[in-house]
Order: C-alpha cells, then structure tokens, then sequence
C-alpha cells in the first residue's frame, strides 16, 4: 500500500513539475520585446508617416502585443551621417538609414540615371532584391551585418529653373545647379553643368541670391523646403537619377527574436512596402498639381531630347558597374536583377 501511495505522489510530482515547465515556457514567449528605432527625421516626414509607423503598428498588432518600440526622432540617438553605426554597433535596434554608401556601395545602384521610370518602380524593385533571396540582401546588407526592413524609391529627380528655361543639352552647359554630391554632381558633369553642392536646407536662398540658377532635386523636396518659390520652371520627365532608402534592423538583433515575431516583421514589411510605393507615386502627382496651380510651369522635354539625354548618361551607368566589379561586387548582376523587377512594376 505505501509502495503504491509512493508511485503516485511521485506521478504528481512529476506532472506538477511538467505544468511548471509549461507555465514558464509560456510566460518565457509572452514576455515584452522592446525595440529600439532612431531616425533623424520628424515624425512629419513621409520615411515616418507611411513608413516606419504603419510598420511598428502592424507588427504591433500582429504580435498581440509582445512587440514594443521606444521611438527616437530628430536625431535623438545620433546625426543622420551616424545612422548606419547606429544600428551597426546597437546604439539602436532598427534605424533609418542614410549616407552609408561608403559602407554599402551596392546600395548607389537606385541612384543611377533612369534605371527606374516612378517611384512605384523603384519601390518595388528596390525591395525585391533586398529582401529574403534577393542578391542585395546578401551581397550588401546581411555582409555588413544588417537587415533591411522596408526600403523606398522617390521618382527620378527634375530639374528647376529660376530664369533660364531648359529644353535641351546646350541650355545646361555651364549652368550652376545645386546638387547633394556624388553621383548627382557626377550625372550633372556628363550633361556638361556645373554642380554646386549643398544641404537643400540652403537651396531657396542661394536661388533668390543668384548663387545658383537652379536645382536638381526630388519632387517630395520641393514644398517642405519652399523651393517653389523662387523656381518659375520644372521639367516634368527629365531622366535623371532617383533616390532611395531603408530602414533596417541589426542582423544579429533580428536572429535573436522568436519566429513569430520575425514573421510578423515579415508580413508588416510586404505590406509597408506597397503602401509606400503607392503613397509616394500619388504624393508626388499631387506636388505637381500644386505647383502648377501656384504658376510653375511644368513642361515635358521633346522625346528627341529626352533620348540625348539617355545617352549622355549612359556612359556613367557603365562607370558605375566597372568600378564596383573591380571592387568584387557583382554590380551587373545587382543592376540586371534591379532591371528586370523594374518591368514587372511598369505602370
């Protein structure tokens, strides 16, 4: 009888210690994860607005919860220039990353003259190679030790003028035009301008100064920074270079979390993306509307010279693609795979 009576208080010792192991298990996966997110934009700018908070609420949500973040804007945790060390040595988790071609030259390629046609194009196909199985994920991102989680393309730059109206190669020789350096200013040398760098932040008064005659820019950052108001001409489908960006996370950050979690990530990703592409391509229609009703004259280059201008740059794409491959980067792979996601977008 007390053999008996053993065996079972032994079963229950047992059976309470597996519930306990279960409770713990459980209460171990339901812990809060906090995640740190720096950008060196407010929370106006349209990075944070239809990028990383429509990206933190939906992983949010689709963790019931478990996923928090501490927010850290208007360069909080570092300057914009730091943004790649940001996420790279953990000050943050996740950061708005900009100016980090040095580290990541591959991530130009978005950046050379008319490889995309809208910014809905080089969204999407931006993504398509950064994301999982995408040849930029592993050959730029994963090897410096991060992980995009959504990036983004704006259309390609246009050119505004003050006084002198551009309509073909010969009116941009010599012209003093503002760029943001690199392969701006490099594209600006091919079509024989003459580029003057700057923070756009300085752009309106060197315009109203004279200082320069006009400036190479992206759509989005004309209104925010009062450009209009001195510029009296844009050329609507100059094929120019685009930008683009990313947010991402720290590689060894985003291993370190639970599978439902970088599903979540995943799924708010996919979707962020396309919202982002759609967004942008219908913002940007909409700054186009406002100028013209605000007296710019907007104006499409004659398909004649639009093929001019093609030429003259693509010498510069090649360049491009030279460089990085003496470097060991597969550029022309990169730039055919960027190429071949563009034709699926087309509009």
């Amino acid at each position: 009888m007390k053999k008996a009576l053993l065996a079972l208080l032994l079963v229950l010792i047992v059976a309470m210690a597996g519930c306990a192991n279960q409770s713990n298990s459980s209460s171990g996966d339901s812990e809060k994860i906090t995640l740190k997110v720096a950008t060196h934009t407010n929370q106006e700018h349209y990075s944070y607005k239809i990028g990383i908070e429509p990206w933190m609420d939906k992983v949010t949500e689709l963790t019931d919860g478990k996923v928090e973040f501490e927010v850290y804007t208007n360069e909080q945790l570092g300057k914009a220039k730091d943004s790649y060390n940001l996420v790279k040595n953990k000050v943050a988790d996740i950061s708005f990353i900009v100016y980090a071609q040095d580290k990541m030259p591959l991530t130009d390629l978005p950046m050379l003259p008319n490889i995309y046609g809208s910014a809905y194009e080089g969204t999407r196909a931006y993504w398509d190679v950064s994301s999982d199985g995408g040849i930029m994920l592993e050959k730029a991102f994963l090897p410096n030790g991060i992980r995009p989680i959504f990036n983004f393309a704006v259309s390609p730059f246009t050119f505004g003028t003050v006084n002198e109206k551009i309509e073909n190669l010969e009116d941009i020789e010599g012209m003093k035009l503002r760029t943001s350096g690199g392969l701006l200013d490099l594209t600006l040398n091919e079509l024989q301008g003459t580029p003057i760098s700057m923070p756009v932040t300085d752009a309106r008064q060197a315009l109203e100064r004279g200082t320069i005659e006009g400036i190479m820019t992206s759509w989005l950052s004309i209104k925010p920074y009062q450009l209009e108001k001195p510029l009296n001409y844009i050329i609507s489908n100059a094929p120019l270079n685009g930008w683009a960006a990313f947010y991402a996370i720290n590689e060894e950050k985003y291993q370190s979390l639970p599978q439902d979690v970088k599903e979540a990530m995943k799924k708010a990703s996919e979707e962020t993306v396309i919202n982002l592409a759609e967004k942008i391509n219908d913002s940007e229609e909409k700054v186009k509307t406002s100028l013209k009703e605000e007296g710019i004259e907007i104006y499409p280059l004659e398909d004649e010279q639009v093929q001019k201008w093609e030429k003259e740059l693509d010498p510069l794409v090649n360049e491009w693609i030279s460089e990085m491959e003496k470097k060991g980067l597969p550029a022309q792979k990169v730039y055919d795979e960027f190429k071949k996601s563009v034709e699926k977008y087309k509009e």
